[in-house]
């Protein structure tokens, strides 16, 4: 495997500084099956490497390759995720990690993600519900799961599973308040809004799925 020996738990991840989104995302990208072979990270970065590297677990015989229109973000390949500068069916998988939010086209990056890939390829896609405006360069959507399933299944893709980032209101309001507390108080502070969230599930099941940091969705091509 092709990972950090040094991988935190969701609160050792919170109390170094990730939000509570990052940690979450880290955890869940964990657990999912070994991705091997040729994987194009759309909207990856080599400067600074994201922390979701240490976390999935990758064959001995993987190889990611960066595409980002950013040229600080020393990417493998410059380029447009909606115009990518890559050939059909170039890679066995991609990653596609908040991104979406930043493309005013979602549709056309999903496209060129399915065109690049070879058959039977999968994706893992994550993007951000409850969290706040952020640039890199332009913030220009939230989705549902709804939503984003169906640009999925519209770009060719047949959905694998959808897993629920975070969920319940509480941690949805902690997670806006890092900015505020140091990590020594933050992490006491997200543990009692997850306290709070598992108390009201039992009540009302439901309550995470409305209240969700965010989604990861995976999906193979047809």
């Amino acid at each position: 495997m092709a990972m950090s020996q040094h991988i935190q738990g969701f609160y050792g991840q919170v109390f170094k500084a990730r939000t509570p989104l990052r940690a979450f995302m880290n955890v869940a990208l964990s657990g999912t099956s070994v991705w091997s072979g040729a994987i194009l990270d759309v909207g990856g970065t080599r400067q600074p490497l994201p922390s979701y590297h240490a976390y999935i677990p990758r064959g001995a015989d993987s190889t990611v390759t960066c595409l980002n229109i950013d040229v600080q973000a020393k990417p493998d390949i410059v380029g447009d995720a909606a115009a990518m500068p890559i050939g059909a069916e170039a890679y066995d998988h991609a990653w596609c990690f908040n991104l979406l939010e930043h493309v005013p086209d979602p549709a056309t990056v999903l496209r060129e993600m399915h065109r690049v890939l070879r058959p039977h390829a999968r994706i893992a896609v994550f993007t951000p519900f409850f969290t706040r405006i952020h640039g890199h360069p332009h913030d220009f959507y939230r989705y549902t799961d709804t939503a984003l399933e169906r640009y999925i299944r519209e770009a060719g893709f047949s959905l694998e599973r959808t897993d629920v980032i975070g969920g319940g209101p509480f941690l949805c309001v902690a997670a806006q308040l890092q900015l505020f507390f140091p990590s020594f108080l933050f992490v006491p502070l997200v543990a009692c809004a997850r306290g709070l969230d598992r108390l009201f599930a039992w009540r009302w099941p439901l309550l995470g799925r409305a209240w969700p940091l965010g989604y990861l969705v995976l999906a193979k091509k047809q």
